[in-house]
């Protein structure tokens, strides 16, 4: 028997932080598996999108913000039971606007040493450990 890998979703997620310092997430409304848990906003790249112009794209649709500045923090492949991901972050500093629930879910301004406290999406403990190194936390 063969097995037959799929083929990898790009997607680009957005760890977007206030004055501050306290980093923006959202509990999941879809309804499939991972309902109720929280993760960093973002979504799928489309083809001939760069990282930042689909960040930016994701965070206008998702959370009515406009990226003014992002940069690179970590990328990874995450093989979930149903679907395998490359997983972009990208550290949002610079906006404008005010996030607001476009897709009706519930957004909240957290202290990164408080993200361990939320239910969130596996892949993100990794992102959340090493944001707690960076700040020292």
């Amino acid at each position: 028997m063969q097995n037959i890998v799929a083929e990898r979703i790009s997607v680009v997620v957005g760890l977007i932080f206030d004055a501050n310092r306290r980093i923006l997430i959202g509990q999941r409304t879809n309804p499939e598996l991972y309902k109720g848990m929280w993760e960093f906003p973002g979504g799928k790249i489309k083809p001939f999108e760069s990282d930042a112009e689909a960040l930016d794209r994701e965070l206008l649709e998702e959370i009515g913000i406009s990226v003014n500045r992002s940069v690179s923090f970590m990328s990874f492949a995450y093989d979930y039971p149903d679907r395998s991901l490359l997983l972009k972050f990208r550290m949002v500093d610079e906006f404008e606007g005010e996030p607001e629930p476009c897709e009706q879910q519930v957004l909240q301004w957290v202290e990164i040493s408080r993200l361990s406290e939320f239910d969130m999406l596996p892949p993100n403990i990794i992102v959340i450990e090493k944001l707690q190194k960076e700040f020292r936390l």
